[in-house]
């Protein structure tokens, strides 16, 4: 499957594609909505995981935006 990590920080963005990626997953990150945007523009993913909270777009705008585009792609928001 193919999973998208949206999160403004580096370390949880970094530490889920190892560890979703050693369990067979193909990645992207995105740091912010509007790279999400970009990938989700030309990719299709299985499940996208999101932090809630971001500078700029939040992440629930960003839920919007995902179901409008990929309906059948299961979204897990995260927050602190």
């Amino acid at each position: 499957g193919r999973i998208l990590v949206v999160d403004d920080e580096p370390l949880k963005r970094i530490t889920l594609q190892i560890e979703l990626s050693e369990h067979g997953y193909e990645v992207h990150e995105a740091e912010d909505a509007a790279a999400a945007r970009r990938l989700l523009d030309t990719n299709v993913y299985d499940v996208v995981l999101c932090d809630v909270r971001m500078p700029g777009m939040g992440g629930l705008d960003l839920l919007a935006y995902i179901k409008q585009l990929q309906p059948a792609t299961e979204v897990v928001m995260m927050t602190a």
